[in-house]
This record gives C-alpha cells, structure tokens and sequence, in this order.
C-alpha cells in the first residue's frame, strides 16, 4: 500500500492517529451542535449531511483509512458515554436483564471500535481492522434498531432500515478484504530474448563437411 492508496503514511507511525482524531471530534461537535443547540428544525435536516460527508469520504480511496478511523472512534466515544449514561441514569434496585444487554452492548461496540480505528491509522492488519469495523457497525444499528422497534424513542418504523444497515455490514465483515485497495503489480520480468544463433567457425586447415547426397538433377541425366 502506498500513499496514494491511503493519505494517512504521509505522516510517521507516531501521528498517524491524530487526523483521525480530529475529525472525529469535528463530526461529533457538528452532530452535538445540530441535535442540541441548532435552531429547531435545523438539527433533523442538516445532520444527514455529515453521515453524507462520512459515506462520500469512503468513496475516496486515499481518504477511506482517514474515515473509517475517525468514524471507529466516533463509535467507541459514542458507546462508552451511551453506556455510562445507562449506568449511571438508572437506579441498581430498578436494574432489568434489559439494561445488562444494552450495556453488554455499547462495551462490546466500544471494544471493537478502538482496535479499528488503531489498526486502520497505524496501515497494521488491514483485513482484521476492516472486520473490526464492520462488525462494531452491526452491533450499534442493531442496537439502535432494537429501541426503535420496541418503541422508545417513538420512531418504530426506523427500525427496519436500521436492521438494513446492520445486515450490510455484516455482509462487508465477510468480505472485508475486497473493501481494502489492490497490492500494486509488480511489473513482470522481462523476458529473456534469445541468443542470436551464430555462424559455425571452419578453420582453414580443416576439410569441408561432407554434403549429403540429394536427388540428381536432370542437367547431369
């Protein structure tokens, strides 16, 4: 993999992380500032454009380590505040199996989603950060897909595109390598021309080779 390929070995092995990082914390301010402090109305027109921005970035090949990176850590930030709040929001006397699984949940985003976005910075293991990611992305539209159609945020009927995405990404888990770019062709050898074949040397001192008899020609019958 080249530069070309992923902007991100511009950098030293050391830096690598920190782009990413900066557009995670730009793509969550947005999205904070869109859903909280935007005028009403603005929040739920305007915040599809960062998940556009987000899908438009994958699409650029030497952008995809960059996005796939920051939306990984995105996602692990994301899952921890979501499980903290649950935990600490709700009263332990109160406590359902319910809670366990959503928290269960959030951790096990959040343990994906940190190796993803590593791996993919850092340009090391490439298939396994991909997997990473793919399945880190299932787990949040299932579990966001999962309060929708049980009703709690009132939107039930969001919940079958939810369960859409999820199904996608898991077919991408499978297939993670093919989301990767190409190894770059090594240019084939060339090929070995053939000696030129050279003329036999006779020396003077040596006698002619005896020419082999052929059909008699009608001049001498």
């Amino acid at each position: 993999m080249t530069r070309r390929d992923n902007w991100l070995l511009a950098l030293p092995p050391a830096l690598r992380l920190l782009p990413p990082l900066l557009l995670a914390l730009l793509g969550g301010a947005g999205l904070l500032w869109l859903h909280r402090f935007a005028p009403r109305g603005w929040g739920a027109n305007l915040s599809p454009l960062v998940w556009f921005a987000v899908g438009a970035g994958l699409l650029l090949r030497p952008a995809q380590a960059l996005v796939v990176s920051a939306t990984a850590l995105g996602m692990a930030a994301l899952a921890a505040t979501g499980a903290l709040q649950v935990a600490r929001a709700l009263d332990w006397e109160l406590w359902l199996p319910e809670h366990t699984l959503r928290v269960t949940l959030w951790a096990a985003i959040c343990l994906l989603a940190l190796p993803a976005a590593l791996f993919e910075a850092l340009a090391a293991r490439p298939v396994l950060a991909r997997r990473c990611y793919f399945a880190a992305i299932a787990l949040f539209f299932v579990e966001q897909g999962a309060r929708r159609l049980l009703g709690v945020s009132g939107r039930p009927a969001e919940a079958i595109s939810f369960f859409l995405v999820a199904g996608v990404a898991v077919f991408a888990l499978f297939v993670a390598a093919r989301t990767l770019p190409l190894p770059a062709e090594e240019p084939a050898p060339a090929a070995l021309e053939e000696p030129t074949p050279r003329r036999p040397v006779r020396y003077l001192d040596e006698s002619p080779p005896a020419t082999p008899p052929g059909p008699a020609s009608g001049r001498y019958r």
